[in-house]
């Protein structure tokens, strides 16, 4: 199964992204450019995305790749909801997500973190 995948949430499409578990910064860097390619096809401010970052190692590598496909995919994103993140990782999601210039939160589960996109979507 694809780690990047539209998924239907109280009847709005989700781009679910899944990065939990990839260790490798070449790796991220792989599926997140598969998930810019969709994303990037979406209408401009359109794109709801679930972001899962649960296991992915919190390293200045891998802050970066996202960092960059933040900025890259701006455009199209109406909302992000991030799933996952470590403590340690607090700071650095505060800064990116005033970064983003688009709603974005942070969520311990997964029907929270959908909710709110489908209240993001209105």
């Amino acid at each position: 199964m694809s780690r990047i995948r539209f998924i239907q949430h109280r009847d709005v499409q989700i781009l679910h992204c899944n990065f939990s578990r990839i260790e490798s910064t070449e790796e991220l860097r792989a599926v997140v450019a598969e998930a810019g390619i969709l994303i990037r096809s979406q209408p401009l401010r359109s794109a709801l995305l679930l972001i899962n970052l649960e296991g992915v190692p919190y390293t200045l590598q891998n802050v970066s790749v996202l960092r960059r496909a933040l900025e890259e995919n701006r455009p199209h994103v109406r909302a992000r909801a991030v799933c996952g993140l470590p403590t340690i990782a607090q700071l650095s999601f505060a800064a990116m997500a005033r970064l983003s210039q688009r709603p974005m939160e942070q969520f311990r589960d997964f029907r929270s973190a959908m909710d709110w996109l489908v209240e993001a979507a209105r």
